[in-house]
């Protein structure tokens, strides 16, 4: 089980060039290029459950379960949005199979930037791995950080971008939901004032709700 706090936004299209521009380069508010960029195929469940999403990631065996748990209780602003985080839980298990149930196939490269938030957010340099997500240095990878991450997402013929964080805390029951919800609220601040990009057209909901809202 993994408890995130979260904030996300969609957008159909490319991704805005402002956005794109600061977030996969360094500039004011990074110390090293993004993470990743490279392709992988995900194959959703196609369900009309917005609060929920039941994924295969890749090539693995199995499937991600994801659901929202609440809102967390404070308003985030963001540039020029103000949101209301979400507090997420995700399963995972190699053994859950399902059958005959409609799927969507969706080709995501994804730009990632992980932070350390045990104190003031502290970003980690990424680069190794499959991916190209996963620190450069093994001993760098945090327990309680938050994950940035800009995604280009295409299916049916249509390419959307999306855009969002995710904070996490492992190993520390009964205070993860507070250290999660901080991590989250402190990378966000520290982002907002160098982030020059305007997300009020871009659509403010997590992947159950725009899988559900996909024909």
């Amino acid at each position: 089980m993994q408890l995130s706090a979260e904030v996300r936004w969609f957008g159909l299209g490319p991704v805005p060039d402002d956005l794109k521009g600061w977030f996969q380069e360094p500039a004011s508010a990074f110390r090293y290029p993004a993470g990743g960029g490279r392709s992988r195929t995900d194959v959703y469940l196609h369900f009309k459950e917005p609060e929920l999403s039941i994924k295969r990631r890749g090539g693995k065996k199995g499937f991600e379960v994801k659901g929202l748990v609440d809102d967390v209780p404070w308003n985030l602003q963001f540039g020029e949005v103000t949101v209301v985080p979400q507090l997420l839980c995700k399963w995972s298990s190699t053994e859950l199979e399902v059958a005959q149930l409609p799927v969507v196939e969706i080709v995501k490269v994804r730009w990632l930037r992980k932070f350390d938030t045990t104190a003031d957010p502290r970003e980690i340099q990424l680069g190794t791995g499959d991916s190209g997500e996963d620190p450069l240095r093994s001993d760098e990878r945090p327990d309680i950080g938050c994950n940035l991450e800009l995604t280009t997402v295409t299916t049916g013929g249509s390419t959307w971008w999306t855009f969002g964080a995710e904070s996490f805390a492992f190993g520390r029951r009964g205070q993860t939901t507070a250290l999660a919800s901080e991590g989250l609220q402190r990378t966000m601040q520290a982002l907002s004032g160098q982030a020059i990009v305007d997300l009020r057209n871009a659509r403010y909901q997590g992947y159950g709700e725009w899988i559900a809202a996909l024909s």
